[in-house]
């Protein structure tokens, strides 16, 4: 299977990702070469994961001083 792109992005991280929509939103075709998973770290790994368990503990301390 052959398809042209206008653009290839590699790399699917925030980067890459806001990189390709905007190449979409200006009506050029893009693909995304990304040997991970899309999103970049952040999404799976590092960031997110790590918030997703402080904030429990956040609003709990916000609740108890209400």
């Amino acid at each position: 299977m052959a398809e042209e792109f206008d653009v290839i992005v590699i790399g699917g991280g925030a980067a890459g990702e806001n990189v390709a929509g905007r190449v979409q939103d200006g009506g050029l075709s893009a693909v995304v070469i990304e040997s991970e998973l899309i999103g970049g770290e952040c999404s799976y790994w590092a960031c997110m994961p790590s918030k997703a368990l402080l904030r429990p503990g956040e609003a709990l301390a916000v609740a108890k001083r209400v």
